[in-house]
């Protein structure tokens, strides 16, 4: 694997973890929420994610008479609550993410169907009314390759194939 493509696997895996955390435990779900509430304490966390303050969780924990960890009891008795309160912050976080959304019109050129399988995607901008690029397919009995190209390519691919832009 090349070095660009090790440096794509781990941005991707970064940005998947950031969108979709896995919140399987307390630790889990405060280091997600103070990663991006910096100024969050254990203390607010709990406060905000349960409305409780900490000192009234205590003394229910210690009145519960449990043999957990405070933190296990404070999972089992409030994690519904608090995966709730970090999947509303990660909600409101993931949709602050994209400086922009854009749609674009793939066209699939299918030169081959069965083993191998070879086919042109061509893709176009309807707002923009151009051939943003492409790609090409090439996939054989259990594997397969992708090559993009520029919109000066897929221009002159749509137009050999008497495809006009928009359908």
């Amino acid at each position: 694997m090349s070095e660009c493509e090790k440096k794509i696997h781990e941005e991707m895996q970064e940005r998947l973890d950031s969108i979709f955390p896995q919140l399987d435990s307390l630790n889990d779900c405060h280091g997600y929420y103070s990663d991006y509430n910096r100024n969050s304490t254990f203390q607010i966390f709990v406060k905000e994610a349960t409305g409780l303050d900490l000192e009234d969780l205590i003394e229910e924990y210690e009145d519960s008479g449990s043999d957990e960890s405070f933190s296990l009891w404070l999972w089992d008795e409030y994690g519904d609550d608090i995966v709730d309160f970090v999947n509303e912050a990660r909600n409101e976080f993931v949709s602050e993410l994209p400086l922009g959304v854009s749609k674009n019109l793939t066209y699939r050129i299918e030169l081959s169907t069965g083993g191998p399988q070879d086919y042109f995607e061509l893709d176009w901008d309807p707002e923009g009314e151009y051939w943003v690029g492409g790609s090409y397919h090439y996939l054989d009995w259990g594997d397969g390759a992708r090559r993009t190209f520029g919109g000066d390519l897929a221009e002159e691919l749509a137009e050999a194939f008497g495809i006009e832009g928009g359908g």
